[in-house]
């Protein structure tokens, strides 16, 4: 049964990958020990020193902001359908995670990734994929009776410090970037103009959209009112026979959405809605296309990924950035490793994509392909974090009706 499937696939991230000590949902685990989600991470001297890259891909710490953030969706959302009490508990434990990522630094606004066992280490580079999770799922969260007014309070000062970092960092002489908390351009944190694709115009005036929102400063509002045109018709360039990671296309539904329910102008509203139809379109081949193959792919799913001090690296760039080489732990099964994750986490992206989209749900062969991957899953043998998108979605899908 499909109930079952899910609450199986939330089982696994709360018993397999969410470390109680940083209160952090990491990527994958090293091995079945209790503590394989962490056994591998990199010391918070390797994380300080960008080894083996300034952003920590591949080493298991990559992504806990994309992580938390989709918990704290599926908490809310879940706790509109069930009222379960003990979720606000919980929800508070991946709050706090979360919090701690964003204001764990000197460098005020810095959002890091993730967090060494230590609770502090992390990697210097962040990414505009993790503010727009934490914006989007925080904002969704601080909206939610699970949160209270600590909490709530806690948020604005966090998107006020990421706002005003925006204004300090995103500038012409500094490329566009949110920049790195050590002071570089970031390879994967160009945030305007020429830095960013399509699917990415709308991130920017998002993060100022809900700084006016949560601080009621007039500030933010005027900086997101000089932004929207331009990023409203950057985002409808999108091509949409364009094959993209899932994952992309469902962080410029969450910044499009948010827009979306701030915009005071209607028409303006009415182009971010076609925005948003464009994406939900685009997103409905994903599902189809895993069911197809979930039977060869989820076997996929239960591979440990290789340590990555015990992998051979590969240069991810054809040149320095910034004066820093990226190397990528390689895995001998990378591709398997990635189809594994795929498969469960890409068409749970794809029905959340669809449920943001105003007047949007999924039709009757979105969901039975969901079905026919989560029946294939045996989710207590999964190693990596895709079974959360599913039970995510699946929320949603419920709150939805």
């Amino acid at each position: 049964m499909l109930s079952e499937q899910m609450e199986a696939a939330y089982r696994f991230v709360w018993e397999k990958l969410y470390y109680p000590d940083t209160n952090l949902i990491y990527d994958y685990r090293v091995t079945d020990t209790p503590n394989g989600m962490v056994s591998g991470l990199p010391t918070p001297e390797e994380a300080a020193a960008a080894i083996p890259n300034p952003c920590g891909w591949g080493t298991g710490m990559e992504d806990s902001m994309l992580n938390g953030g989709s918990m704290l969706e599926l908490l809310v959302n879940r706790y509109a359908v069930t009222g379960e009490p003990e979720l606000r508990e919980r929800a508070a434990r991946i709050f706090a995670g979360m919090l701690a990522c964003a204001e764990c630094s000197r460098d005020p606004g810095f959002l890091a990734r993730s967090l060494c066992t230590d609770g502090k280490g992390h990697f210097p580079e962040s990414s505009r994929d993790q503010y727009t999770h934490w914006v989007c799922c925080a904002r969704m969260f601080s909206r939610s009776p699970l949160s209270d007014e600590t909490q709530r309070a806690a948020i604005r000062r966090v998107l006020r410090s990421f706002a005003e970092r925006c204004e300090r960092n995103v500038t012409p002489e500094n490329g566009y970037s949110l920049m790195t908390e050590d002071g570089r351009r970031g390879l994967v944190s160009g945030m305007w103009g020429n830095a960013v694709e399509p699917h990415e115009y709308m991130r920017l005036p998002m993060i100022y959209a809900a700084a006016w929102e949560a601080t009621g400063d007039p500030h933010w509002r005027t900086l997101y009112d000089a932004l929207k045109e331009e990023a409203v018709a950057g985002t409808l360039r999108q091509n949409p026979a364009r094959r993209m990671s899932s994952y992309a296309i469902l962080q410029a539904q969450y910044s499009l959405r948010l827009v979306w329910e701030l915009e005071p102008d209607g028409s303006t509203r009415n182009d971010i809605a076609r925005a948003m139809e464009l994406y939900a379109g685009m997103a409905k081949r994903y599902a189809p296309e895993y069911a197809a193959v979930a039977d060869t792919y989820t076997e996929m799913s239960y591979r440990f990924r290789i340590p990555w001090r015990k992998d051979t690296l590969w240069y991810r760039n054809s040149r320095l950035h910034e004066g820093r080489a990226y190397f990528m732990p390689t895995d001998s099964h990378t591709d398997s490793f990635l189809r594994g994750m795929n498969v469960t986490r890409e068409p749970g992206e794809a029905l959340l994509i669809q449920l943001l989209c105003p007047g949007v749900r999924p039709d009757r062969d979105q969901l039975d392909a969901f079905t026919k991957i989560a029946a294939r899953t045996d989710f207590s043998r999964v190693v990596c974090y895709g079974p959360l998108l599913m039970a995510d979605a699946w929320w949603a899908l419920q709150a939805a009706e």
